[in-house]
């Protein structure tokens, strides 16, 4: 049980009084925190500094500099210039305050995903393939991390997954993140979180709250009788409720956030399409997205809509025999649908999860700066990577190097590392003492 359990009030005092003092101090008991300033300490203040500053600055200007051919030499043509295309897009959105969807989808991999992996079959996600040619789609994008707690932490407060820890799970922490949704609420929107399962685990309750939250659906809201599934009640049931919501009027603008639950194991879905039960789940979710996105598209409502998908995490054994710590095991669909888009556009640029935060306030002229691990990916001016986590190691890659390391095996490059000048590791080292002195308050 989590402190978060009984949070019912955006305002925390409130939370904090409604919360047992006995219970309060046996939790703190049971989880007293490690010293994160000792943590992942793989150079001086100084050098992390400058390292990170190398990062975020454009990479191929940077290669220029140092003469990087033999890295670029090695990175792929983007099709059709849709690189070039994205950094000079100046309106993704021809809406300022669109009603906003977020639809963070449970154990999406960018390995079954034909928008994403030309490789993969096309059969198994039609819808968002199709949000990918009719919306925004993102082809190099990845999760932080490889939990659902750790990716909604990524998705809804742009903080990147930690290796050995859970800012989820940490009450006084989560309160003090900065929240894509109370910037959203400050700017007049009504928020809403919509899941299936139970928001009390891994402290999600508490976690939400901090972010501004107070119209939180659960399980308990809907009756026993549709909690058919191990964990609760099964998409399709979940986006009527959902699509119920998005069509009735408001006088502000509304995010609602909706995480979804029938594509983590055991797959128990009733949809039998694909011997592969995972690749099956996947199919299932997909095809309650796609007849809730032509729903919509028959409402009035579609027209100041913008809709969100993006996965929490991928899924740890697709395709088989992919190992933990490999680059793809962390590539993950986004892609922006809705009438609020502008035109389509396919977007190739690195990113993460971190990224939706300023990438979407960016769009709507909201003020972003105090992200601190979040980038524009409309923004040409910056530098473009993503950041992942995995237990006790990292990953970093560019549109020109990648580095990845067990931290057990320090200065060893493992599988998936593209890195002969030794900039990736660099930056990846750097980017993890730097989050571990911000959990330290550093």
């Amino acid at each position: 049980m989590n402190i978060g359990r009984v949070y019912f009030s955006s305002e925390m005092p409130l939370n904090q009084a409604a919360t047992n003092p006995f219970f309060s101090f046996l939790h703190s008991m049971a989880h007293r925190q490690k010293d994160f300033s000792q943590m992942y300490r793989f150079m001086a203040d100084e050098e992390a500094s400058a390292a990170l500053a190398e990062l975020n600055v454009p990479h191929v200007a940077l290669a220029d500099s140092l003469n990087m051919d033999s890295i670029l030499a090695d990175v792929p043509a983007v099709a059709d210039d849709s690189l070039a295309d994205s950094l000079r897009l100046d309106a993704p959105l021809r809406v300022k305050r669109p009603n906003i969807v977020l639809l963070i989808l449970e154990s999406f991999s960018g390995a079954a995903c034909s928008a994403v992996c030309p490789e993969a079959d096309s059969t198994i996600l039609p819808s968002v393939n199709r949000a990918y040619r009719e919306g925004i789609g993102f082809r190099n994008f990845f999760a932080n991390s490889f939990r659902t707690d750790r990716g909604c932490a990524a998705v809804l407060a742009a903080y990147p997954g930690q290796p050995t820890y859970s800012v989820m799970k940490d009450q006084r922490r989560c309160e003090h993140l900065q929240f894509l949704s109370q910037r959203l609420r400050e700017n007049g929107y009504a928020l809403r979180f919509v899941h299936g399962g139970d928001v009390n685990f891994t402290n999600m309750r508490g976690f939400l709250t901090a972010g501004g939250f107070e119209d939180i659906v659960a399980d308990v809201d809907f009756p026993i009788g549709q909690r058919l599934s191990k964990w609760g009640v099964p998409d399709h049931l979940m986006f009527d409720y959902l699509y119920d919501a998005v069509v009735q009027p408001s006088e502000q603008p509304t995010f609602t956030v909706m995480l979804s639950l029938s594509s983590h194991e055991p797959f128990d879905v009733e949809y039998h399409h694909f011997k592969d039960k995972y690749v099956n789940s996947l199919a299932y979710a997909d095809s309650c997205i796609g007849s809730f996105i032509d729903r919509l598209r028959a409402t009035p409502a579609w027209d100041d809509l913008l809709i969100i998908g993006v996965a929490d995490h991928a899924y740890a054994n697709y395709p088989a025999g992919i190992q933990n710590h490999e680059i793809l095991r962390y590539r993950i669909p986004m892609f922006w649908t809705g009438g609020a888009i502008g035109q389509p556009r396919v977007i190739d640029t690195y990113g993460s999860q971190t990224d939706i935060a300023a990438t979407l306030l960016g769009q709507m002229g909201i003020g972003h700066d105090d992200f601190n691990f979040s980038k524009d990916l409309f923004d040409s001016g910056i530098g473009h990577y993503a950041f992942y986590a995995f237990s006790d190691g990292f990953g970093l890659v560019t549109d020109s190097c990648r580095y990845v390391q067990d931290n057990a095996r320090d200065g060893q490059g493992l599988s998936g590392t593209d890195d002969p000048n030794g900039l990736a590791q660099r930056w990846g080292k750097a980017y993890l003492q730097r989050l571990y002195d911000d959990l330290a308050g550093r």
